[in-house]
């Protein structure tokens, strides 16, 4: 396992995985259990180990956010979606740069202090990138942290997207955690609450006033099929798309004189 975590004494147990990633916080606390074949390379260094410059590359990337970032208001970690896992090919990368530390430090006659903060640095940069392969284009290439009133503005815009709530979190600069209680104390409503209330808004409009068929409106609104819009919708509304679209024909306003 490759694999860092945040998680204090009081946080539920959860698996970690060959190619997980993991930040853990200063002074948080966390343990293995089952480990016989567990191998996990921890690196323990904090921002005043960077110069500014190589901070300020650091912070220009979105990935950078998405990984790194975490509130000091944050007592705790629960959500395992905050973990970045890695492909075999990224973790076979990754692992190519570990292991070049290693050999660079284990060297302690010739160690160079500049040569392994350099391959420490890429790694960092390899993993911050990493973390945004799974973002929408529009999301990996932003770079500006956004407010709240943005981030909504860009859920109202973009809801048909693949986005999900660590998204919207790194889109916003906060751990996932920190997100989710900002968001509900300003909105009333948990972030993917609101994301499907968007989604489902926009479905019932697209049966009200088109021919689209079940599975075009499903993706049109941001759910992955048919399917998932029937399931969703029959929860929330305790009906059909399809008979939710008979109704709304059955009372709709006739425009004959």
């Amino acid at each position: 396992a490759f694999s860092k975590r945040a998680q204090a004494a009081s946080a539920s147990a959860f698996p970690a995985a060959r190619g997980d990633v993991y930040i853990t916080p200063p002074g948080s606390v966390h343990a293995y259990r089952n480990y016989e074949q567990l191998r996990a390379d921890s690196f323990c260094f904090q921002a005043s180990f960077f110069t500014f410059g190589e901070l300020e590359a650091l912070q220009s990337l979105a990935g950078f956010r998405a990984l790194f970032i975490s509130r000091a208001d944050d007592k705790r970690e629960e959500d395992a979606s905050y973990r970045l896992h890695l492909t075999p090919e990224q973790l076979a990368q990754a692992m190519q740069l570990v292991e070049e530390l290693k050999a660079e430090l284990g060297d302690n006659a010739n160690v160079s202090p500049l040569l392994a903060r350099g391959i420490f640095f890429r790694l960092l940069v390899f993993l911050a990138r990493s973390s945004t392969r799974t973002l929408p284009d529009a999301l990996r290439n932003c770079r500006n942290v956004l407010d709240l009133r943005e981030v909504l503005q860009w859920c109202e815009t973009h809801f048909h997207e693949k986005l999900s709530v660590p998204q919207l979190a790194a889109l916003a600069g906060y751990s996932v955690v920190r997100f989710s209680v900002v968001f509900k104390r300003e909105t009333g409503v948990a972030p993917a609450t609101y994301l499907r209330r968007l989604r489902l808004a926009h479905a019932q409009k697209l049966l009200r006033s088109s021919k689209l068929s079940a599975a075009q409106i499903a993706v049109q609104s941001g759910f992955s099929d048919g399917a998932q819009l029937a399931r969703v919708f029959a929860r929330e509304f305790q009906t059909s798309p399809r008979q939710f679209r008979a109704h709304s024909r059955r009372v709709a306003p006739s425009n004959s004189v």
